[in-house]
């Protein structure tokens, strides 16, 4: 169950947001932005829809006629205190209301489904989780995992006593079942168990927090735990962080087991877990959640949204980024899918940090010779891989190594694990120069120049093959080779003095092609970002930036 759009209209904070361009592969969404910019009232809006498009029962729409000022933008719909009901002066009934969310999943229609089939999928949890189960009980059955639901996201949310009656419950078949006698009880509780053991050890491995077994509701010694040389004290004992972990983990366990294609959302994740945690709480959830259902988060949490990031890169297309910052409300806004760039991270540590964002580096810097061209080139070659990484250029060799030891002399003062590095040409350096400057963070290309890693036989050809012109490959490999003859030159020198010619014979064997009007334009659009993984002069290159 994945989204793939959501247009809200007159709704709490938006007049008219359309959010889109969402792929069907996206496996997680991660909405960041400053408080007050409206990543909850999208969660209000899914749950509205569920209420008002699907249910519609008579006392939920009552609950909705009498509190509609919450939800209609406030400007359209001042509050006054008083009862709205369907015939209000204002027009806004319940039914108005629903009106003003749509949602588009991608392969099941919203609208006209059968409540039974699908409403139980769409699972919400606002910020304030409470995790209070004093004085709980046990029901004879347990409630369906669509009833438990709250109208606003600025409701307490307590879910640990229903996940602990649905464990309970399960264990209670388990174990009673007939064909199950004889087996080991330890080998039932894993089978029960294993998994949120398995996260809880990993997100807490320093004393190892272990999931023991589920307790003694007698006693109201719930879910008992082993930390270090402590054995089984319940989950009220637990630190708040703890709590909050494993009530986000137990939940879509216990979710997950019913429904392998759910819709997941968590506001504010991160809430009262400490930031080391918050990133590896996130991957966490994200290997629980299957592959057919989606998890949508809202946060201002750097860790998580780091980690968010390294999911990214690691698993191509199933994150997807919404940047709910700078926008004005009041007026129509589309958001699609952002990269994680420098400039978006500069945001997302404004919005984390505030004024200590200035003082935060990300440890991405690269700085290089040359002018505006070389970073170009180089942000061209690596903005797929590493869309974080900055570039800078500064010039001559000269300025590029002072400038990386002073930077990393005083970044060392207030973030002594971050390093800015430096790239400079290979030009005549010797050994003995390169691994000088290999100790201070300056690291220097195997090959002369930039402009030798451009011209590459393997990226012409690729230039030909883009341009549906393969047959045209050794036509431009003789023009360069030709080139090279003409200055006396070989493949490994300085290759700057044959740019121009080899430009010239592109335009020449690529004739339908836009090579840009000068050289500089052909090797910044055309050349670099054609250098790609899986190429060996980008494998090259790679290594000597990003290298150990």
């Amino acid at each position: 169950m994945k989204i793939k759009s959501i247009k809200l209209k007159d709704f709490k904070r938006f007049t008219d947001l359309t959010i889109e361009g969402l792929p069907e592969t996206a496996k997680l969404v991660v909405m960041i932005g400053p408080n007050g910019c409206g990543k909850s009232s999208v969660f209000d809006a899914l749950q509205t829809k569920w209420y008002l498009g699907i249910r519609g029962d008579q006392q939920e729409i009552n609950y909705y006629n009498k509190h509609i000022n919450y939800y209609v933008k406030s400007e359209l719909y001042p509050y006054t205190g008083r009862y709205h009901g369907p015939n209000d002066a204002f027009g806004y009934s319940v039914l108005g209301l629903n009106g003003k969310v749509e949602v588009d999943f991608w392969g099941m229609q919203l609208d006209g489904g059968q409540p039974s089939s699908w409403d139980a999928r769409v699972h919400i949890r606002s910020a304030y989780r409470n995790d209070s189960i004093d004085g709980m009980s046990v029901p004879a059955t347990v409630d369906p995992i669509e009833e438990r639901r709250f109208f606003q996201l600025i409701e307490n949310d307590s879910l640990i006593a229903s996940n602990y009656r649905r464990f309970l419950s399960r264990w209670l078949e388990i174990s009673s079942d007939p064909a199950r006698h004889g087996e080991n009880i330890g080998k039932l509780q894993d089978e029960l168990l294993g998994k949120l053991r398995s996260a809880m050890s990993k997100l807490f491995d320093n004393p190892e927090l272990v999931l023991g077994n589920l307790g003694k509701l007698s006693s109201g010694d719930l879910f008992q735990f082993n930390k270090g040389t402590s054995k089984g004290f319940p989950y009220m004992c637990l630190a708040s962080g703890e709590k909050a972990a494993f009530d986000l983990l137990l939940d879509v366990i216990v979710t997950v087991s019913e429904f392998d294609d759910a819709l997941f959302c968590i506001d504010e994740p991160e809430a009262h877990i400490h930031t080391k945690l918050q990133g590896q709480l996130l991957k966490e959830l994200y290997k629980l959640i299957p592959e057919k259902s989606q998890l949508w988060i809202a946060t201002h949490s750097v860790g998580m949204v780091r980690k968010a990031q390294d999911l990214w890169r690691e698993y191509p297309n199933s994150v997807v980024f919404l940047d709910f910052g700078g926008h004005d409300f009041d007026e129509p806004v589309t958001l699609t899918p952002v990269t994680p760039d420098p400039d978006f991270w500069a945001r997302t540590y404004e919005v984390a940090l505030g004024d200590l964002s200035e003082l935060v580096i990300t440890g991405r810097t690269v700085f290089c010779e040359g002018e505006a061209f070389d970073e170009e080139c180089y942000r061209n070659i690596f903005k797929g891989p590493y869309p974080e990484v900055c570039f800078v250029s500064l010039g001559g060799r000269g300025n590029v190594e002072k400038s990386v030891i002073a930077a990393n002399l005083a970044i060392g003062k207030i973030a002594k694990s971050v390093k800015v590095i430096g790239i400079v040409d290979r030009d005549q350096a010797t050994e003995g120069e390169i691994e000088r400057n290999a100790k201070k963070g300056i690291r220097t290309l195997s090959r002369t120049s930039i402009e030798s890693y451009l011209l590459d036989d393997e990226v012409l050809m690729k230039l030909c093959e883009d341009h549906g012109e393969s047959d045209k490959v050794n036509d431009l490999l003789t023009a360069k080779q030709d080139a090279l003859d003409k200055h006396g030159l070989k493949s490994s020198d300085n290759l700057k003095r044959i740019v121009q010619e080899v430009h010239g014979a592109a335009r020449s064997v690529l004739k339908s092609a836009y090579l840009g009007n000068d050289k500089d334009s052909f090797m910044m659009d055309e050349l670099a970002p054609r250098i790609q993984p899986g190429m060996t002069v980008y494998e090259e290159l790679h290594e000597d930036i990003f290298g150990k």
